[in-house]
């Protein structure tokens, strides 16, 4: 889901290195040759961008097949959908590709994180609070690429 927006928030001559890399020497994409060549991967999305940009990011939403969101990171969602190139493209069996596309993506998700999320189950108190919190915690560190959060709004206690 996540590559739609790299060129917006990393650096654009790495993106544009890593781009023009893979397209052409690793035959369209399919070979990772910019990995290779010492050019680092990073995973963004448009929620990442907007967090970057100030947007805030709202109440913690659960909901089906979306999981744990904030709205600005749906929003983030349904943006990096409407940019992603096989949403507009037609041809025959499209809708079995992106059924079976989506599918996979949800149990790759799931099947990466089953052992963090059953330890997790098993140490804490409250579930749901713990998992918003690293969600939180998680997020904020990828857009402020790993930097600690300021501290100026916390109160002087």
């Amino acid at each position: 889901m996540g590559g739609n927006t790299s060129a917006v928030v990393a650096a654009p001559a790495a993106s544009g290195g890593r781009l023009s890399g893979s397209d052409t020497v690793g035959i369209g994409g399919l070979i990772d040759v910019a990995s290779k060549i010492g050019i680092p991967g990073h995973d963004n999305d448009f929620g990442i961008t907007l967090g970057k940009n100030g947007i805030a990011e709202g109440s913690y939403l659960v909901m089906p097949f979306a999981g744990p969101l904030p709205p600005r990171d749906l929003l983030g969602v349904a943006v990096d959908q409407a940019f992603d190139p096989l949403t507009y493209v037609r041809f025959h069996g499209r809708d079995t590709w992106m059924v079976v596309r989506f599918g996979i993506g949800i149990l790759d998700s799931r099947t990466s994180q089953l052992d963090a999320v059953e330890t997790i189950e098993r140490s804490s108190i409250d579930f749901y609070a713990t998992t918003r919190n690293l969600y939180r915690q998680s997020r904020n560190a990828k857009i402020n690429e790993g930097k600690a959060t300021p501290t100026d709004d916390l109160p002087n206690l």
